[in-house]
């Protein structure tokens, strides 16, 4: 029975399969192309748009559900593939290829060229990127902008080829004339492009060693302003600015001479021998020079290297102490002590109503303005937990107001104004409400759904969620098991609500979550509904707007691929409207004008789609 069973859910399968493969290959007349059947690239100029209506306001009909899941989609990789060449023709090997989303630098993905100049990028799809071509003899070369993949998409790109530039030669010398070998030089673009990306201008940046002669030779240098950083051995480190010009016949050389340098050393330690987490150790010149920086170890001992002969302010910064800082002059042989400022300290105990202590919460002071401590070059929330008695003690804080927040997975947060230098302070925190559950949808478990804490006024727009983030920094949450449960405790009753995320679903908020304190309460099942999706065609690079019409109301935009094209999914029915625009060419006069001529009302039903296409200008 079990066999039988099988083979024919088999047959479904692969039926459906073939239908759905039959409704890519012929798509019904007038229906434009799909997120999942994008057109093929071609150098062929788009075909001119269909005459719309004269009226501002168009209805668009519901299609069919669409035939491929928004989870499925995302979970299909796209290819991008291409190939190579130099200025004559010829495949390059070895060339740097790089794939990176704008808005998430860490989804990336890399490749390179092989012997025929081919590669073969594998990006994740729905992120809006760029697509970059690096070579240590050619200047780097951002191939394609506002690149947007679709799921399973397999796009060729064709050929690219790298123009060949002078490069730049750097002879190092010493001032008696000796030649320096072994020398690090570095060319780093003295200005920055903001129509590139920030890592594709680093991609400009230019490396290399000099030899026994003290030449350094750096390869395929863009035209351009840059600053020169030379640092050898034994010399003291020097900054030069040069600018490459654009129409050089050969190489340039340039002449670099250092000085005999010293090295500034010591040791960073703390008031009470704590851990000095990250530090950053820098040597600022009072004299002429040039700025020096390296990582202290865990040991808080440090060497800085190429200090010229003058005065240096020697500053430590640590992410748990306030800085430190002294003045030397160099060259010194005596080593630099930097005490680490002990600060402020605040101490206290986080109990439960009833009295008895609570351990492993977490006690965290932010200034009262929200913005994070600025320490080392990173954001930090002094914080600590507490022990088994319940105590806490946070070191190393500055004067001020800050607000100060205890959070426990079992009980409900809690949090106070002060003023530090504060005396100990003492936490009591509420039971409130075990809230448990089970998710589906249409009928089956969900696992991995994503539920969080909302404030009880939430209706699920945009503002908001922000409005959520700004005041709670660490919501409480919990993520489903395999049978869709979840169980969160602490919660305050009768204030916050229960948002449901899941992937192709519109976001469900729960009614408030009402009971006596310290009550367990069973919310049963939460159905999900499947999402909708609008889909279409409008001008190519445009910015598509997206408004839900009542409430509750919701706000999105994203860029429209090369061809136009752009995708909104996961949303529930009702009414929307969108429109598109050029936020970084158009005025406000313009965005008015252009919004009332491009404006489209759509309305969606439960796990429909809809196609439409907003007029070009």
């Amino acid at each position: 029975m079990t066999r039988a069973l099988g083979l024919v859910l088999a047959m479904l399968v692969v039926a459906g399969l073939a239908l759905w493969v039959g409704l890519r290959e012929t798509p019904p007349s007038g229906d434009l192309p799909s997120e999942a059947t994008s057109p093929p690239v071609t150098d062929d100029p788009p075909p001119p748009p269909p005459a719309q209506p004269s009226r501002a306001m168009l209805e668009v009909a519901p299609s069919l559900p669409s035939p491929l899941p928004s989870h499925a989609r995302r979970q299909a990789r796209a290819a991008l593939r291409g190939r190579v060449l130099d200025g004559l023709g010829e495949p390059l090997a070895g060339c740097d290829i790089r794939f990176e989303a704008v808005a998430q630098p860490e989804v990336a993905a890399s490749a390179q060229t092989g012997a025929d100049g081919r590669f073969e990028v594998f990006a994740a799809p729905d992120q809006l990127g760029w697509l970059a071509v690096a070579h240590r003899d050619f200047p780097p070369q951002v191939a394609v902008a506002n690149l947007r993949l679709q799921p399973g998409e397999q796009r060729e790109l064709g050929d690219f080829t790298l123009a060949s530039r002078p490069g730049l030669i750097v002879i190092v010398r010493g001032r008696g004339g000796e030649t320096i070998a072994g020398a690090s030089v570095d060319a780093v673009p003295a200005l920055r492009d903001v129509s590139l990306p920030t890592r594709a201008q680093l991609m400009a940046a230019r490396a290399a060693r000099s030899d026994a002669a003290g030449r350094a030779v750096l390869y395929g240098l863009p035209a351009g302003a840059y600053v020169l950083r030379v640092e050898a051995d034994r010399y003291a480190s020097v900054e030069q600015a040069h600018v490459q010009d654009a129409n050089l016949a050969r190489a340039p050389e340039v002449a670099v001479l250092l000085e005999l340098g010293s090295m500034i050393s010591g040791r960073v330690t703390t008031p009470d021998g704590g851990d000095l987490g990250k530090t950053v150790v820098r040597a600022e010149p009072l004299t002429p020079g040039v700025p020096l920086e390296t990582a202290a170890l865990p040991s808080g001992e440090f060497r800085l290297v190429g200090a010229a002969r003058g005065r240096y302010r020697v500053t430590a910064e640590s992410t748990r102490y306030p800085s430190a800082a002294t003045e030397v002059t160099t060259p010194t042989d005596q080593p630099v002590a930097l005490v680490l400022n002990r600060g402020e300290v605040l101490t206290g105990i986080v109990r439960a109503r009833a009295g008895q202590p609570i351990a492993d919460a977490e006690v965290e002071v932010e200034p009262e303005d929200g913005w994070p401590l600025q320490r080392a070059g990173e954001s930090v929330r002094p914080s600590a937990r507490t022990d088994a008695s319940g105590t806490f003690r946070i070191v190393g804080l500055p004067a001020g107001r800050f607000t100060v927040r205890a959070t426990s997975e079992t009980f409900v947060s809690a949090r106070t104004t002060l003023t530090i230098p504060a005396a100990p302070i003492e936490f009591r925190l509420d039971a409130g409400l075990t809230v448990i559950g089970v998710v589906r949808l249409e009928g089956q478990p969900v696992a991995n759904a994503r539920i969080t804490v909302v404030d009880g006024q939430t209706d699920g727009s945009a503002f908001a969620e922000w409005k959520q983030r700004l005041l709670e920094t660490k919501p409480k949450a919990a993520v489903t098991d395999p049978q869709g449960r979840f169980a969160l405790s602490g919660i305050e009753p009768g204030r916050h609500r229960l948002h449901v995320q899941v992937e192709g679903c519109p976001p469900q908020i729960s009614a408030k979550l009402e009971g006596a304190e310290g009550a367990t309460l069973d919310l049963g099942s939460l159905s999900l509904i499947p999402g909708a999706t609008i889909a279409g065609m409008a001008a190519p690079w445009a910015t598509v707007c997206l408004d839900r019409l009542g409430s509750p109301g919701l706000s999105r935009n994203l860029v429209a691929d090369s061809d136009g094209r752009f995708t909104f999914d996961g949303l529930a029915a009702g009414q929307y409207e969108l429109f598109y625009h050029f936020p970084e060419r158009a005025k406000p006069a313009a965005h008015a004008s252009q919004r009332q001529t491009t404006l489209i009302k759509v309305t969606l039903q439960q796990g429909s789609s809809a196609q439409v296409q907003l007029p070009r200008n």
